[in-house]
């Protein structure tokens, strides 16, 4: 009995020094993304190099009746968390500093013991980063109904009305001038040569198209180039926290639903 709380306790303090080290990974990160628009490579393989002999003594603590499940099943998280970064990032979902921390999370965070986990950790993350970056839904939405009154919004587009209110939730219109001082922050979300049609597949506006296209004065459909590295954090926080949010939220419903 006392030898299981001694490994226990071990194998608390291993996960706690390592998700420490993932946070600072995934915050420093964050922080050059959103500064500098690139993330260097240095900071994974640190990381790596940090988080690797971590992750071998958890698995050198863990009791030998259940080492082979949680091997299995962290294989299984790692070709998940593979698999959906090449994919998001070849789809342009994802850029290539935001699958490598997606890719370096699903190494190095191995199936907690003690917990039943329905899905593998590097699944539940990306739940949880696709939920906090719904909530920039509601940032745009508050922004084109603070812009009805004073601009109105999408008189010079063409566009069915369903297309009209599904981009309320997706974009809004900012000043030219503000997007050419910092290009970077946006994606553009309009067609630059007809000005009168919505485009649902972003990208990061080269500066040169801004210029050529439009006058200081003019407005401009974008939205918040917020890098997915800065959801991917935030969502890890939340699993480290809660777990997967969306499963937790489902069973207090149904908690609440039979009670």
């Amino acid at each position: 009995m006392y030898y299981s709380a001694v490994i226990g306790m071990n194998i608390g303090l291993v996960n706690i020094i390592r998700n420490a080290t993932i946070v600072a990974v995934l915050f420093e990160g964050s922080r050059e993304d959103l500064k500098f628009r690139e993330i260097r490579d240095e900071l994974w393989i640190i990381g790596a190099m940090l988080c690797a002999p971590l992750v071998i003594l958890y698995y050198t603590l863990i009791p030998s009746g259940i080492i082979m499940f949680v091997l299995i099943t962290h294989i299984f998280s790692i070709a998940i968390g593979i698999i959906i970064a090449i994919v998001l990032a070849m789809l342009g979902f994802m850029g290539g500093g935001d699958a490598k921390a997606y890719m370096f999370l699903s190494i190095f965070e191995p199936p907690a013991l003690g917990t039943i986990e329905v899905l593998p950790p590097s699944l539940s993350i990306m739940i949880n980063s696709i939920v906090v970056s719904l909530t920039m839904t509601l940032y745009i939405l508050m922004k084109n109904l603070k812009n009805v009154r004073k601009y109105g919004i999408f008189k010079r587009f063409k566009e069915p009305l369903l297309k009209r209110v599904a981009v309320l939730f997706l974009a809004y219109e900012e000043d030219v001038k503000k997007v050419k001082k910092e290009p970077w922050k946006y994606f553009i979300s309009e067609d630059l040569s007809s000005r009168d049609k919505f485009i649902l597949i972003y990208r990061i506006p080269e500066k040169e198209d801004i210029v050529n296209n439009l006058s200081d004065n003019d407005r401009i459909l974008v939205s918040p180039a917020i890098p997915m590295l800065v959801f991917i954090f935030i969502g890890y926080i939340i699993y480290l926290l809660y777990g997967n949010i969306v499963l937790v939220m489902l069973d207090r419903l149904l908690r609440t639903g039979i009670a």
